[in-house]
């Protein structure tokens, strides 16, 4: 498996995956800089990144192929991203999400109330209404 930087040649693929999850995806072009993608024979099998929101980040949809789920393709992404992320300077992560709260638990993500997210998070795309209401707000310090 090969982990690298996500590419704009990448934006089709990684689209793909996230809309097969159910996934937004429509704005990704904006934040490629920002996403890892793992590849198995070159082709995509997950996906993961974030939204720099001045000091924090809104960590964006990650998503791997379901043929390769249960090989840590997802958590070994994520410790890129955030390894990224700390290098950037941003003190924490957000996330958003309506399944997967028991997955971030373990990756040391906590419930919170949407009211004390930064100005900066909740004027994101994902945040004001690419996400639903019900979605559970996360997060992590860095």
């Amino acid at each position: 498996m090969e982990y690298e930087q996500a590419k704009s040649s990448n934006e089709e693929s990684i689209k793909n995956l996230l809309e097969s999850h159910g996934l937004p995806a429509s704005d990704i072009k904006d934040h490629l800089g920002n996403f890892i993608v793992a590849k198995e024979s070159n082709e995509i099998v997950g996906v993961g990144g974030f939204e720099i929101c001045k000091d924090y980040a809104l960590l964006r949809s990650f998503a791997v192929n379901s043929s390769h789920k249960g090989l840590g393709i997802a958590e070994q992404i994520f410790n890129l991203v955030e390894e990224q992320a700390i290098k950037s300077g941003i003190k924490a992560f957000y996330l958003l999400t309506d399944t997967a709260s028991q997955y971030f638990e373990r990756l040391a993500f906590y419930e919170c109330s949407r009211d004390i997210a930064p100005e900066s998070i909740r004027n994101t795309k994902q945040f004001s209404g690419l996400c639903p209401n019900t979605a559970t707000l996360m997060c992590k310090n860095l």
